[in-house]
């Protein structure tokens, strides 16, 4: 804890000091310390920002520094300052713009820091960046340099002050050893120096570029001559660049001309085979030589069809290795071009192509490749010819062992051929293109195939009774709608039931069908299932209906007693017989005929019994 209040009371001490600007000259090192402007001594240019540092070298333990600095406010103007990294604190910490910059009489004030450690290694006090805004000369002079050891007194300082100055003269560059204006040969040599005002020559830094040349400049360096090669002709600047300590760059420009007016010279041209089938290789050759350097070479060859073609030679050997597909002769000769654009022309040659290629028969497609009965298939494919196509015919074999072959030459689109045709045989069909130039080279196809097949009947349809109707009758014929595309007799199975999943009943040819006496509100299943002669099927959706409900008919009595008849009981037992169609229990009641009272009720009566009740009078 004493430890931490000796701390705090040292650094009391250091601000009281530095606020007050106190100074106790309080000697007790050996040695001075050392509070100097680093580096000592700088160059710049107007616009330059620059940076300095003022630094400490002790010679004993210290704990904080302070000082002013002066400089000429008409060279200089003070961008900003900071703190080095000798101490912990730096006082615009604690007091804000505590340090005072004062560009327009060339001072910093009260530049202050200080640790709570001390310390004896050297370091940087603070950091001073400025601005170059004339030229001359300004001294940084350090002034009111307090160094304080670890117990807050000032020590003895030695102070090294420190200088900028500012250099707006370039150096100044002497070509020493250089080629002539126009030149007819490929290889230079250059030398040069420079000086300047304040730069020593030994420490003026060069960069260099010849323009047609190199595509950059050099890297700045020391070097003083540079040798170019195998230059080609043209015109060239060589271009030097100096720079002095202060970064002032001179420049010095020299051009000049490389030519050359000597055309190339061809010899040696030559074509093997000088006979070739087409599109077999034809290699042409010949030697080229120039002082400078061939920049074009070509074979232009003239062809049979009176096209003129320019093929570019390989430069390795000057050869054009190429194959040719138009019959006939070829008539060529070498033209070429040096880097300077010297021209020259060798003699004419020859060589011929022959026909030996047959046509090329490719892309054939079938559409569709499966199809029914009477239905179109198109067939098509492209051939072509290096000279010309004389015929294309179409071999078809059919599923009976017949064929046919027959020449679709007249039914082409450029390069493509084509038919299209039905077919009324069903099976698999095999066919292949033969194809024959104007030389008589033939070719063959692929085998390839198709399939006709037979059209299955439509999905019967048109249901009686529609599907999903309810109140059907119990006498009616199931009928529906069903037909074959290919015009075929077709038979119908019938599936029927009251299961949602109905059984087969019956088979018929025609697209009724009685099912007999239905039964009352009942919900019935049924579908059709159509076949063509040659096995095809195709089947109806389940179908269902639903009959009316059983009518309710009304009951009747008969044979009454007693009847018309006389000298009856006084409480006679009365009776009729009723009958119901359909089959009902039924209550009978009995009445009185003259007032319509109710004599009684007989109850739960099947028909055909006798109902009774006794008449109490």
């Amino acid at each position: 804890m004493d430890e931490v209040y000796s701390k705090w009371d040292k650094m009391k001490k250091i601000i009281i000091f530095t606020v007050l600007l106190f100074i106790t000259f309080f000697i007790k090192a050996e040695g001075k310390n050392v509070i100097e402007i680093e580096p000592s001594f700088l160059v710049g240019r107007i616009g330059e920002n620059i940076s300095v540092n003022i630094s400490i070298l002790p010679s004993e333990e210290i704990i904080g520094a302070q000082c002013d600095l002066f400089f000429n406010s008409s060279v200089l103007q003070v961008i900003e300052i900071s703190k080095g990294n000798l101490f912990e604190l730096w006082i615009d910490d604690f007091v804000e713009n505590f340090t005072e910059i004062d560009n327009e009489n060339g001072s910093i004030k009260n530049i202050i820091a200080f640790s709570f450690n001390s310390t004896n290694e050297s370091g940087t006090l603070a950091q001073i960046l400025f601005r170059i805004c004339n030229e001359s000369f300004s001294s940084l002079n350090i002034s009111s340099a307090v160094i304080s050891d670890v117990n807050g007194n000032s020590t003895e300082v030695e102070v090294i002050n420190g200088s900028i100055y500012v250099d707006i003269h370039s150096p100044v560059i002497t070509l020493e050893d250089y080629p002539p204006s126009v030149i007819d040969y490929r290889d230079v040599h250059f030398e040069w120096n420079a000086t300047d005002d304040t730069t020593e020559y030994q420490n003026i830094l060069f960069s260099y570029k010849l323009d047609g040349y190199d595509s950059s400049w050099s890297p700045w360096g020391y070097i003083k001559q540079k040798d170019y090669y195998n230059l080609n002709a043209g015109s060239y600047t060589f271009k030097i660049k100096a720079k002095d300590e202060a970064g002032n760059i001179g420049y010095l420009n020299y051009s000049f001309n490389v030519v050359d007016n000597t055309p190339p010279v061809i010899t040696n041209v030559a074509v093997n085979p000088a006979q070739q089938i087409e599109n077999g290789y034809i290699n042409i050759t010949c030697d080229i030589t120039d002082d400078f350097g061939i920049s074009l070479a070509k074979a232009i060859i003239l062809y049979p069809d009176a096209s003129i073609h320019e093929f570019n030679m390989h430069h390795s050997g000057y050869y054009l290795n190429q194959t040719y597909s138009i019959i006939g002769t070829y008539y060529f000769y070498i033209y070429t071009k040096d880097i300077y654009d010297n021209e020259a022309n060798s003699s004419t040659f020859q060589f011929e192509i022959i026909d030996k290629t047959p046509p090329f028969i490719e892309d054939t497609n079938i559409t569709p490749s499966v199809a029914y009965l009477y239905g179109q298939i198109n067939i098509s494919c492209i051939v072509t010819d290096n000279v010309e196509v004389e015929d294309v015919f179409l071999n078809i074999s059919y599923p009976d062992g017949s064929y046919s072959n027959f020449s679709i030459k007249q039914n082409h689109t450029g390069d493509t051929y084509y038919c299209s045709k039905a077919y009324n045989i069903m099976g698999t069909y095999e066919f292949f293109i033969y194809a024959v130039d104007t030389s008589g080279n033939s070719n063959v196809s692929d085998v390839y195939q198709f399939e006709i097949l037979n059209h299955p009947p439509i999905k019967p349809y048109s249901p009686f009774p529609e599907n999903g109707e309810s109140n059907v009758n119990i006498e009616i014929n199931l009928t529906w709608e069903c037909y074959d595309a290919d015009g075929d007799s077709l038979t119908y199975d019938i599936y029927f039931g009251t299961n949602s999943t109905p059984s087969k009943i019956a088979t018929v040819s025609t697209t009724s069908y009685n099912p007999g006496i239905l039964q009352y509100s009942t919900k019935y299943y049924w579908r059709i299932v159509a076949w063509d002669k040659n096995g095809a099927k195709n089947e109806s959706q389940i179908w269902y209906f639903e009959t009316i409900e059983m009518p309710n008919h009304l009951p009747y009595a008969y044979s009454p007693f007693p009847n018309n008849m006389e000298n009856v009981s006084l409480n006679p037992e009365i009776s009729v017989y009723v009958h119901d169609e359909d089959g009902d229990k039924m209550n009978v009641y009995f009445y009185n005929a003259y007032d319509d009272s109710l004599i009684g009720i007989a109850k739960n009566i099947s028909s055909g019994e006798k109902a009774y009740v006794i008449w109490n009078n």
